[in-house]
């Protein structure tokens, strides 16, 4: 006797690994050092373990089906604990890239390049990092119907923080061009009001030496 879609939602499961395993991908992806998170592999191998045990309780003799359907209620557990802590991972990595991005950037050279930026995508950003702490809160303490509401709608935050991200990389040429040109107004100001004053200070003392010198 085999565990039937009924008892157990094998297309909820395997949906549910393939989405960690892209997100997984973008997690190594958008680390600075390009290191490996470990917590998710030892949830991987827990889920593994408790795979095989399903396929192991199928293929004897004496099949119990509510030791199967256990078995993969704690599989999904562990594939869910994998996605929080990978989705924990990307959205640190998102956020910090779009901070060291932005950082050498003055307020008005960001506005200019990205006229959105202090408008809506930083107070989202911020709202996010809230949202997360909420999630983070459901899924650790509150219901299972919550939880599953945190494991969907965590990967769409990725998703958004991801766009952020890109929409500041495609401004990085504009801001580089926006801070030489700012660099250069500086620098010419700095001659306006320095060096030139200076400069018809030493004419007005050398005429009036020439002038002393030659009556």
């Amino acid at each position: 006797m085999c565990v039937t879609n009924e008892q157990i939602d094998w297309e909820d499961i395997v949906s549910l690994y393939n989405t960690i395993k892209s997100l997984y991908a973008l997690c190594e992806e958008t680390d600075p050092e390009l290191n490996t998170n470990l917590q998710p592999l030892n949830e991987f191998r827990a889920a593994l373990d408790h795979l095989m045990r399903i396929v192991g309780i199928e293929k004897t003799d004496g099949y119990n089906e509510k030791n199967a359907v256990d078995e993969a209620k704690r599989l999904r557990s562990h594939l869910r604990r994998a996605l929080f802590d990978i989705c924990d991972m990307i959205s640190i990595n998102y956020r910090t890239k779009i901070i060291d991005v932005l950082e050498d950037y003055e307020v008005e050279e960001i506005n200019s390049a990205i006229p959105t930026y202090y408008s809506k995508i930083r107070p989202r950003i911020e709202e996010i990092s809230e949202g997360i702490a909420v999630l983070r809160t459901e899924k650790r303490f509150n219901s299972s119907v919550e939880e599953e509401t945190a494991v969907d709608e965590y990967p769409k935050i990725i998703e958004e923080l991801k766009g952020y991200y890109k929409t500041i990389s495609k401004a990085i040429p504009s801001l580089i061009e926006i801070k030489k040109k700012n660099k250069k107004k500086r620098q010419d100001a700095f001659i306006f009001q320095k060096v030139i004053p200076i400069g018809a200070i030493v004419v007005a003392i050398v005429i009036a030496i020439i002038g002393w010198i030659i009556p």
